[in-house]
């Protein structure tokens, strides 16, 4: 079961409707939330926590802690993590940026935990 624990969060404003992506990795761009669609986490921000659905709404952001992500692909609990041009949580792989690390496993889809750790670049 996916949870959410010891949030660190931040309230960013969004740049358009990012409803359909809770708990999708982001970032900022021109001082507003968007999601993250450059694979390999050198962009990301955090993970989005609600649904914001307009540009300007609040969007909470997880920037610490244990949070819900969409997996992009499969991982295995205690694998490095960083995300895919969708937003979603994968597999890190040589040159990626680590953003975390999966506490559960992953299926592309699905939601699942991971600890937000910015590990910076995989070997």
């Amino acid at each position: 079961m996916a949870t959410n624990e010891k949030l660190i969060t931040i309230s960013y404003p969004a740049s358009a409707d990012l409803s359909a992506d809770q708990y999708c990795i982001v970032k900022i761009s021109s001082s507003q939330l968007a999601l993250d669609a450059t694979a390999g986490g050198a962009t990301a921000f955090g993970i989005l926590q609600n649904k914001p659905s307009a540009a300007g709404q609040a969007g909470e952001v997880a920037v610490g802690g244990v949070s819900k992500v969409i997996a992009g692909g499969t991982f295995s609990a205690g694998g490095k993590l960083t995300n895919d041009a969708s937003g979603h949580a994968v597999a890190a792989t040589t040159g990626d940026t680590i953003l975390g690390i999966a506490i559960a496993d992953g299926a592309s889809g699905k939601v699942t935990s991971m600890l937000i750790d910015n590990g910076g670049v995989s070997a």
